[in-house]
């Protein structure tokens, strides 16, 4: 086997065992803890969804998931 799927692997396994971290306290409402910045060569922020991430389309039409 090549040895970065075997590192992959590895990592995740390691990540499915490891014990959940309890939650701290959640933030206020209109309170974030991050900031994104993207290029802007991936185009007009189109939504985002649990499943595929952030979703950007380009000039051309072409759909990013990120």
């Amino acid at each position: 086997m090549n040895s970065a799927f075997r590192v992959g692997l590895v990592v995740l396994a390691l990540a499915v065992t490891m014990p959940k971290l309890p939650v701290a306290a959640q933030n206020p409402p209109g309170v974030y803890n991050c900031i994104v910045k993207v290029p802007a060569s991936w185009g007009e922020f189109k939504g985002a969804s649990a499943e595929y991430g952030m979703a950007f389309e380009d000039s051309a039409g072409t759909l990013r998931f990120e």
